[in-house]
């Protein structure tokens, strides 16, 4: 992560992007920059940020049986910024505050079939979750009723 000039915010830089590098003469806003860095980590998932003046609510909630703990490890393990909280005895609720709510789409995304409940204060990345849905619902009911054809 640095601080672009030329954007007038943080960026994130791919290492293998980098062509070469010149030395030029130490940054003096270093200990602001840094500290403008600390601020934002907590609410970074990936590598984006969209904007960082206002952060993006999100929240699934997964259903797990007593047997299929596997499920809330992996929630425990891979929610980085985010929190898991038991809401009963098989339900279970991911939730986070991001810069980019749309990062966390393909990692939710793994957990179709056992989510009960999605919500986004960004109302485009719920109608692109919701549409994904409806599509995969679309696409396998093609093929229940190919299947029924032969």
């Amino acid at each position: 992560m640095s601080y672009s000039y030329a954007a007038q915010k943080l960026l994130f830089n791919r290492l293998d992007h980098i062509e070469s590098i010149e030395v030029k003469r130490a940054e003096g806003r270093y200990e602001e920059f840094l500290r403008l860095a600390q601020e934002v980590a907590p609410h970074i998932w990936g590598a984006g940020m969209l904007r960082t003046d206002r952060l993006e609510k999100i929240s699934f909630t997964v259903e797990a049986a007593a047997d299929e703990q596997f499920i809330v490890q992996r929630l425990e393990r891979e929610k980085r910024c985010g929190t898991v909280r038991q809401l009963d005895a098989e339900h279970y609720r991911f939730s986070a505050a991001v810069y980019d709510a749309r990062e966390l789409l393909p990692w939710i995304r793994t957990f179709i079939g056992r989510i009960t409940a999605f919500s986004c204060s960004n109302e485009e990345i719920e109608r692109i979750f919701y549409n994904d849905l409806e599509q995969t619902a679309a696409y396998y009911l093609q093929e229940v009723q190919a299947d029924g054809e032969k």
